[in-house]
């Protein structure tokens, strides 16, 4: 978000200022009414036209002055002298006069809704220029009060917040103007991103949440999904066994795109005792470039995994018994997570299944991989009911609201 350059405060002042007809003496019989001036203030404007076209500011500005100080004059006669002021202000580059020249017509109570936010707008850039973020703030929050349904203003309050540092004001502000933009269709991404640095900078975790989810329901990038998960992921500081279902997401959503992607997930993997998994990663890295068996460190993981595969799926069945006999869900989920690994859903939803009714684990985990099972499946009333159960609140449930936004896209 930039602050308002001069050239901007001139481009949004000049559907205000006024050309030399508006206040002339004499009327064209086919000319629209012009404002109704007392006879003084009307002479003095004249002359102060007729001095501003000749270039002669010095000579208008007092002439202007002179009207200004008329007995008796109307709320009408200074609106119209403050906005020939507002020419000279304009003309001369004279921040001051531009200043005194608004803040005077807005003073009237007679300046059109429309020109108030244009107005404000440079009353606004003027007080940024100045480092005056209190007064910036004052009228940006006017032009917001203003304009309530405008989502622009809202993200541009967002921005002057920022830069006079108040942090959670600026997410709030462009919070709102998500919401209003959504009220009205679409909301620009700019706008999300905003939203989720604001937050994540200044460790606001549920607003970053919110905000990365509204970012991800609308911009389902695999960029957006790389950005977030990555970012959510080491925020969360999960272990293993939460990297594995982040790692997990990305993978499903088309987010890994680096090698390091490729490899820490393959890694991870296989040191959790799931080679099946592993190898899926490893062959889709290789077959798509990303990863390099002529780098040492591919070329050995793939050593450790490969042979492991075929004995880790040989030892399946085995394992299911034993899972069932157990005190706890503990061999279940492991199990399950096995399975999942292989591709085979069927078999680790109910491996998973197994693991909560017998209790013992994790139950936020286990529901997020039955989920996961039942999406991939193809089973999405039961996966949604599977995520949903992940309460509790904390990094494990904002990971099934991720896995959530995934399965609506499904078909």
């Amino acid at each position: 978000m930039k602050s308002i350059s001069r050239l901007a405060i001139a481009a949004v002042l000049a559907a205000v200022t006024i050309s030399a007809p508006a206040v002339a003496q004499k009327k064209q019989a086919a000319a629209p009414a012009g404002p109704k001036l007392s006879k003084p203030v009307q002479s003095l404007l004249a002359q102060a036209q007729t001095a501003q076209t000749a270039g002669d500011h010095p000579g208008a500005l007092t002439l202007l002055n002179q009207a200004l100080a008329v007995p008796k004059s109307t709320a009408e006669d200074k609106l119209w002298t403050y906005r020939l002021m507002l020419n000279s202000a304009q003309a001369t580059k004279d921040n001051a006069l531009l200043k005194t020249s608004i803040e005077g017509a807005l003073s009237t109570g007679m300046v059109t809704p429309s020109d108030e936010i244009k107005f404000r707008t440079a009353l606004r850039g003027l007080a940024l220029q100045a480092k005056d973020y209190p007064g910036a703030i004052q009228q940006a929050t006017r032009m917001v009060a203003l304009t309530p349904s405008d989502a622009k203003l809202q993200y541009e309050l967002a921005g002057v917040y920022q830069l006079a540092n108040q942090q959670k004001p600026a997410y709030d502000a462009a919070s709102k103007a998500i919401a209003t933009a959504q009220a009205a269709g679409s909301v620009p991404e700019e706008y999300f991103k905003t939203a989720a640095k604001l937050a994540l900078d200044n460790n606001m975790s549920a607003e970053f949440a919110s905000t990365s989810a509204g970012w991800l329901a609308s911009y389902p990038t695999p960029e957006n999904w790389r950005t977030i998960l990555t970012l959510f992921r080491d925020s969360a500081k999960f272990d293993d066994q939460g990297s594995l279902d982040v790692f997990r997401l990305m993978h499903s959503t088309g987010a890994l795109a680096s090698e390091k992607d490729y490899y820490e997930y393959a890694e991870t993997a296989n040191q959790r005792g799931y080679p099946g998994e592993a190898k899926v990663i490893l062959d889709e890295g290789l077959a798509k470039g990303k990863l390099s068996t002529a780098k040492a460190y591919t070329k050995e993981l793939q050593t450790l995994v490969n042979p492991k595969v075929a004995r880790d799926k040989s030892s399946l069945p085995g394992l299911e018994a034993e899972a069932k006999k157990a005190a706890n869900g503990k061999l279940a989920l492991s199990t399950g997570d096995a399975h999942l690994g292989h591709g085979n859903f069927a078999k680790a939803i109910e491996m998973y299944q197994l693991a909560l009714q017998k209790g013992g684990i994790d139950a936020a985990t286990a529901n997020t991989r039955l989920g996961i099972a039942y999406g991939k499946a193809g089973q999405k009333a039961e996966a949604e009911a599977a995520l949903k159960a992940v309460n509790g609140g904390g990094p494990r449930q904002q990971l099934a609201q991720y896995w959530l936004i995934w399965l609506g896209r499904q078909a």
